[in-house]
């Protein structure tokens, strides 16, 4: 999950889809090392295009990602054989990454999956990732944006600079509104997150995401495709992902994004919340999600005290026809119904009990029942059980106890 990024060049190049495909003199890494220098942006080293293969013969890795270079590079070839070749090679060559992408992000391999994704916009653009990502808009002159990379300027502080600025800085002040534009068409999203820990091994996570960029039908279409990536404090596992999609009709509003992610212990200093666009290149935003002052759960929850009350009657439910249910079965209720009664009975709080067999959780239930009755007699009840047969109990048992006597309803669903 942490090679290089030639790895998935050799992967692409070596798969069966090429299997035919030959290295002639003319496409060998060899014929073109005289006139093609090759470097990889994002890399110290170039990606491989020298190497024996079976019998001497040069790889067809190599010949592969030599064409695949030079197709990137937007680089014109000369002679009929080259060109086939070209078309041969790059024509299933973003697929082939995209479905490699896939299969790494699956797997959750956090590093390799985002050079999977840089490989396949770098490829669609036809660019490197270290040129200005103004040259993704095809009205930009080339002139200005070799300018632009000349200065080293970082990208980000571009967002800083007024229109007169940017003029000044490339000393075209009349270019300068029309590259502020370009620069704030450009997308991006801010980011904000609230954690909840929903158990020691368990964060809920609310993400908004607010767009941070001018909408233009020409340039982004109907929708702009993003990745939502959760990684690890040392980036390289992805804990969760999701695809966003963000529609034209909603590019002025807030979004909120709810997922869960796991968390271990001991717990770490901070996750790293990505979100990448799917086709444009350097349109990143990272978040650190710091645990700081992250509390989790208790381990062991204690149970709840089991308090020396004085049991109820069964008067408590103050109203007669309540009241008869239970007359002729026991005077009083247990502990366990006594304790509780409050919660369930008086209030709308939700309420979990776990209690033994045989400690009458059943009866507790009905004081729900019964408590909706009083307030909302049209409403809805629904009772889950782990068995068929027990549903079948349940269900006769509540059918002659509220259908006949309180005229509520029921059915066992299948």
């Amino acid at each position: 999950p942490t090679i290089n990024s030639s790895n998935p060049l050799s992967a692409r190049s070596n798969c069966s889809g090429y299997s035919p495909y030959p290295v002639s003199s003319e496409t060998s890494p060899s014929a073109k090392r005289k006139n093609w220098n090759f470097k990889n942006s994002w890399s110290a080293s170039p990606l491989p295009t020298q190497g024996k293969g079976h019998g001497g013969k040069p790889e067809r890795a190599n010949g592969t990602n030599v064409l695949l270079q030079a197709y990137i590079s937007q680089l014109k070839l000369e002679g009929f054989a080259l060109m086939a070749d070209m078309v041969y090679v790059t024509q299933s060559a973003a697929r082939l990454l995209r479905a490699i992408f896939e299969i790494v992000l699956h797997r959750e391999w956090a590093q390799l999956a985002d050079k999977c994704l840089t490989l396949c916009k770098m490829i669609d653009r036809r660019m490197w990732q270290s040129m200005s990502p103004l040259r993704q808009f095809r009205k930009m002159p080339e002139e200005i944006v070799k300018k632009i990379e000349k200065k080293n300027f970082p990208w980000e502080r571009l967002y800083d600079l007024e229109a007169n600025e940017i003029g000044e800085l490339i000393r075209v002040p009349k270019l300068g509104k029309t590259i502020y534009k370009y620069v704030h068409q450009f997308p991006k999203l801010e980011l904000s997150t609230h954690i909840q820990p929903i158990t020691r091994s368990t964060l809920r996570v609310e993400l908004t995401i607010t767009p941070d960029f001018q909408w233009d039908e020409k340039i982004h279409g109907q929708s702009e495709a993003f990745w939502i990536l959760v990684e690890d404090v040392d980036s390289e596992v992805i804990l969760h992902h999701e695809y966003f999609l963000l529609k034209a009709k909603y590019c002025q509003d807030d979004h909120l994004v709810k997922f869960f992610v796991p968390v271990f212990e001991p717990l770490p200093p901070q996750y790293f919340l990505r979100i990448v666009s799917d086709r444009w290149i350097g349109a990143e935003t990272q978040l650190p999600v710091s645990f700081r002052h992250l509390i989790l759960p208790e381990k062991n929850l204690p149970p709840t005290e089991l308090l020396d009350l004085q049991p109820l009657p069964i008067s408590a439910l103050r109203e007669p026809n309540f009241e008869g249910l239970y007359m002729d079965k026991f005077p009083q209720f247990n502990p366990i119904q006594t304790q509780v009664f409050n919660a369930v009975y008086n209030s709308e709080d939700n309420v979990f009990v776990g209690a033994p067999t045989g400690s009458g959780k059943t009866t507790i239930a009905e004081f729900a029942v019964l408590r909706m009755l009083q307030q909302n007699p049209h409403g809805r009840v629904v009772y889950l059980v782990s068995r068929d047969s027990l549903a079948e109990l349940v269900f006769m048992d509540w059918h002659q106890k509220f259908g006949l006597t309180s005229g509520l309803q029921g059915r066992q669903a299948d």
